[in-house]
This record gives structure tokens, C-alpha cells and sequence, in this order.
């Protein structure tokens, strides 16, 4: 299937005071987003003192838990993690790349139909209401045959 871009290696965001970096790495063998995060101190009076701060670092691994987030709460359909270009039918592919540039691996997923969400939609009205209309049908030739029979 397709691949869609990723965030390149060395991906850096700044905020007024916070500045961070995010790469895509094998931590343990195990795909993963690290970011590290400037600690800069709140103060009220103008801008803080430049000094070494501390630094906020986290990982968070690419499976797992992060695979059935995907999957709940951003409802990508079949989230899941590759180390190789496989994608199935529809599905898209998203290349994660480390800081050098090398491969770790892919995220796939099933993107959902533009008009699968409203035909399922759809069909939950119009199965009950079709479901009525053939008893009515079936009512109405039930008495038809009875009306002819009666002659």
C-alpha cells in the first residue's frame, strides 16, 4: 500500500519557554519515541536565568499499549507495527526512520472508507424500516388473498 510521510529524524518543537526533540529508535528491541525536554523554571519576574537545567526525558514504546490507543481512541483500524513493508489490502503504512535515517520498522493501519461510517449510519435506519414495510406487504396480500378466495 502507500506510505504516508513521518516526522523526519531530529524533529524539534519550541514553545515559548520549552524546547523539546523526538526520535524513533529500538529501545530494548522494541520500537519506540523518545523526547527530551528542556526543564526551564517558571518565574514571574521576566525570563528565567540561563543555566544548565534538568532535563525531562520519556519513551513510548510503539506497541502495546500505544497500538490499542491507536486503535480505541484515534479509531485507527488495525494499528499494529511491522519491521517490514507488509502491507495488506487498504492498508496504509506510515515508515518510522531513527536519527541516522535507518528503518526501524512501519506502522500500519486500515483507513476507513470515506462512506463506510454513513452507510453503516444509513443502514441502521433503513434495515428496521424495509423490515416494516415487507410485514405491511405481507399483511396486505394475506387480506387480498382472503378478499379473492371470499368471491
Amino acid at each position: 500500500g502507500p506510505a504516508a510521510t513521518a516526522p523526519g529524524p531530529g524533529t524539534r518543537k519550541s514553545t515559548g519557554l520549552a524546547v523539546h526533540a523526538t526520535e524513533f529508535g529500538l529501545v530494548a528491541g522494541r520500537p519506540a519515541a523518545a523526547s527530551v525536554m528542556r526543564v526551564v523554571p517558571h518565574t514571574d519576574g521576566g525570563p528565567p536565568a540561563p543555566r544548565p537545567g534538568a532535563l525531562l526525558v520519556s519513551v513510548r514504546f510503539l506497541d502495546g499499549s500505544f497500538l490499542e490507543d491507536l486503535r480505541e481512541e484515534h479509531l485507527l483500524e488495525g494499528a499494529r507495527f511491522s519491521g517490514r513493508p507488509d502491507a495488506g489490502p487498504g492498508e496504509r503504512l506510515l515508515p518510522l526512520d531513527d536519527p541516522r535515517g535507518r528503518r526501524i520498522g512501519y506502522l500500519a493501519w486500515t483507513p476507513e472508507a470515506p462512506g463506510t461510517a454513513m452507510l453503516w449510519h444509513l443502514l441502521a435506519y433503513v434495515l428496521p424500516m424495509a423490515g416494516v414495510a415487507a410485514a405491511a406487504m405481507s399483511l396486505l396480500l394475506r387480506r387480498l388473498r382472503a378478499s379473492l378466495g371470499a368471491l
